[in-house]
């Protein structure tokens, strides 16, 4: 949300607080609680969006975890993806969120990213554990021109605590995202 003002005959605009910026700053503070060993740093006025939370690349985090509010949408970044969660009001889309948020930091999900070459990541998708199996949770991706040769993977995941230590377990069948 933002206000437009005048000064002088020049307009500037103004971020406004969302009204739900304490509440959400709390709900990912007790997130981020829940797993002491971690780093969590928050900026809570960032100047695009009401607060910016990360989990930075650590010792027992090889990729870095980030989350923002801006106004009633709550954002996770987690390397090439990016998922919205909107709105803040509804229950179901919070335990969304936490869900997603746990079990990346726990090892329960992780990330798979493609792309064709040396290019950046085309795609991402978030995936969770599930009966000795990958299954897809959440994607993200952009336009990019098809190419003949194989997509590269790479995958994020929190070893440290996985559920298994072959994180290159096949997904089910026809849920590779792809």
């Amino acid at each position: 949300m933002q206000r437009d003002t005048v000064h002088g005959g020049r307009r500037s605009t103004q971020k406004m607080d969302s009204p739900y910026k304490e509440k959400m700053i709390a709900f990912v503070s007790d997130l981020a609680f829940e797993f002491p060993h971690l780093r969590f740093e928050m900026d809570a006025e960032h100047k695009n969006v009401d607060f910016y939370g990360e989990f930075p690349i650590q010792e027992s985090l090889d990729f870095k975890i980030g989350v923002a509010l801006d106004d009633d949408l709550l954002s996770l970044y987690v390397g090439s993806l990016w998922l919205e969660y909107f709105p803040v009001t509804d229950a179901s889309v919070l335990e969304s969120f936490a869900t997603a948020l746990r079990g990346l930091l726990k090892g329960t999900y992780r990330v798979v990213e493609y792309a064709s070459g040396n290019s950046s990541p085309h795609k991402a998708v978030l995936q969770r554990r599930e009966n000795g199996y990958w299954k897809p949770c959440g994607r993200w991706s952009r336009f990019h021109l098809p190419s003949f040769r194989r997509a590269h993977e790479r995958v994020l995941i929190r070893v440290e605590q996985s559920a298994t230590p072959n994180h290159r377990t096949p997904s089910a069948p026809g849920s590779d995202g792809r």
